[in-house]
């Protein structure tokens, strides 16, 4: 290879980052065009160990930084990131951008030779004028769990040619960002955003490695704590609004010792101005971790992908449901985030062990997540030995009609994260199209947890939850469960019939996926049937849920309005599954 050979090659990889990130877009394009919308990069298997995964994007990462700092030192120039600032940056990051050297700002004076990390502190994330406290929280609460900061550094010392590469996860996904030295400074040749603490360049590099992330320190601007600390973890985060339901009806069972006594005090710092939310991030070692990538379709075809597998051992499960962040793209406008839900469930079991071949397909609801139109949520559960599927839900989109776009479809990842590594045998990722019957999970799966909770009813975590009752006659009740809306469910466990009518017109701001307010339809004997799902119009908008219904004994009626061949996934009245009390 000659020397102008060896210049365009180390060229190429010097934006190596840049164009991967624009084509692994291009390719879910593409993919979509073709109608191949559900392919994932793990079809069976097992999990990873989340250091090993680590570990070998590093290696990967190492030896791209490793050829092109050869190239820097045998031309004795500086490596210089071509990618950011993009030729296109907002005005804000336009002006100097000056190396560790060149910058005039006293925090960069002082005897001490530069470093990455020395001794790192919270002190040490100084804000600029990025109105970024929401990611310069996050740094700094890294500092107290300090391996946790270093893992996120592929590069772990001073670098004279000034190439470094860092780790950050946006929407779900890891991804390697490489950075030069350039930091933007004014006319005088002081810093514009973060500042160094006795010459270390840990939060610089952080914080100039997430605006290329997105596209600009602009991108950075106002945020949540919580997107800030699964960005530097991975991990399934989770927001706890101190204001609303988040307190007053939180079910963790492992609050029950000193609930009172807990959110009692969070509650009195709230009034006291302290604070109005709290971000969890729970990080274990030596976790093996899965990540999935799909889509949720707007019909419910046979595209609709679920997650199945198998454990022979009891296990610790730590779920993330990511969608895409409108963060760094540009448009000035609010975020419009679709609803997310997580439900784990127990297969039925056709007694030969194996799953989705009869109705219903689930025995029990394990677990289940907050319905929120939200980046990320979450849910944590306790697993035994069976035969388990983690179903992935999004409602507040779905159309009646086969006329869809591209653009109706919404990308998302899921993260597993197991205290044991996870065996998938066959394949993991399952839909209609291997398995018929997994066209009715949606209906399945509300109706299992709508029985589940009327058996529940005077157990303390359901009554101060989020789910309502409705005795209608023996055997026969409404559910209503409160997710972001309202998931109406009626059980009708007698030998009889039943007709309901229910009228969501009183409501305001809200939408629903019968695209009716006012529903008839009937319930055979022995059935679960979903009546509507109403789901707030804008979330930033106040709205009200308030509902008118009537019911009686009836013979066999077609339901008003019809239900679509779309939605008959979701809507078609399903056997209930025997659930006993435990």
């Amino acid at each position: 290879m000659n020397k102008i050979q060896k210049k365009h090659w180390t060229e190429l990889l010097m934006c190596k980052q840049t164009k991967k990130d624009l084509s692994d877009e291009d390719n879910i394009k593409n993919r979509r065009k073709r109608k191949n919308l559900n392919r994932s990069r793990l079809k069976a298997g097992h999990s990873v160990r989340v250091k090993d995964e680590r570990d070998k994007q590093r290696k990967v990462a190492r030896d791209i930084a490793r050829n092109i700092t050869d190239y820097c030192k045998e031309n004795n120039i500086h490596f210089e990131d071509k990618g950011f600032p993009a030729s296109n940056a907002p005005k804000r990051d336009e002006g100097q951008w000056r190396r560790i050297g060149q910058i005039q700002d006293k925090s960069c004076k002082g005897k001490e030779s530069w470093t990455i990390f020395r001794n790192p502190s919270p002190d040490d994330a100084i804000q600029g004028e990025a109105e970024n406290c929401w990611f310069l929280c996050a740094v700094s609460l890294l500092t107290q769990k300090e391996e946790l900061l270093r893992d996120i550094f592929i590069t772990e010392n001073f670098c004279e040619e000034g190439l470094y590469q860092v780790r950050l996860c946006r929407d779900g996904n890891w991804k390697t960002v490489i950075v030069d030295d350039r930091f933007p400074c004014d006319e005088k040749g002081n810093l514009k955003y973060s500042r160094p603490q006795n010459k270390q360049l840990w939060v610089m590099l952080l914080e100039k490695a997430a605006a290329k992330l997105y596209g600009g320190y602009e991108a950075l601007h106002s945020g949540l704590v919580v997107e800030s600390l699964t960005m530097l973890t991975g991990e399934p985060c989770e927001h706890i609004d101190l204001k609303g339901s988040d307190v007053e009806k939180k079910d963790d069972n492992k609050l029950k010792l000193d609930r009172d006594k807990l959110w009692t005090d969070l509650k009195d710092w709230h009034s006291s101005r302290y604070f109005n939310s709290l971000s969890v991030c729970k990080t274990d070692e030596g976790w093996f971790e899965s990540r999935f990538k799909g889509v949720f379709p707007p019909i419910l075809s046979k595209e609709w992908k679920y997650y199945s597998f198998r454990l022979v051992n009891d296990t610790k499960l730590k779920l993330g449901l990511f969608q895409k962040s409108m963060r760094g793209t540009g448009l000035k406008i609010p975020e419009t985030f679709t609803d997310l839900l997580i439900m784990v469930l127990r297969n039925q079991d056709d007694g030969s062990g194996h799953p989705f071949k009869a109705a219903p397909l689930f025995s029990e609801v394990i677990s289940y997540s907050k319905r929120r139109a939200r980046s990320l949520t979450t849910c944590n559960v306790d697993l035994t030995q069976g035969s388990y599927t983690v179903a992935c839900f999004s409602f507040g989109k779905l159309r009646q009609d086969n006329d869809v776009e591209v653009e109706d479809y919404v990308s998302y990842t899921l993260s597993i994260h197991s205290s044991v590594q996870l065996l998938f045998m066959d394949e993991c990722e399952v839909n209609a199209s291997g398995f018929p019957e997994l066209m009715y999970a949606p209906a399945d799966a509300l109706i299992t947890l709508a029985k589940q909770s009327k058996i529940k009813e005077n157990d303390a975590d359901v009554s101060q939850s989020d789910i309502r009752l409705s005795h209608i006659a023996d055997g026969v009740y409404c559910v209503m469960f409160m997710f972001y809306g309202e998931i109406c469910v009626f059980i009708n466990e007698t030998t009889e019939g039943y007709s309901y009518i229910r009228n969501y017109g009183p409501s305001e701001y809200i939408m629903g996926v019968r695209h009716r307010m006012k529903t008839t339809d009937f319930i055979p004997p022995k059935s679960g049937r979903v009546i509507n799902i109403v789901t707030p119009q804008n979330p930033e908008t106040s709205w009200k849920i308030a509902a008118q219904k009537n019911f009686l004994k009836s013979e066999p009626l077609e339901s008003i309005p019809p239900v679509p061949d779309t939605l008959e996934g979701l809507l078609t009245p399903r056997p209930i599954p025997e659930i006993t009390s435990s």
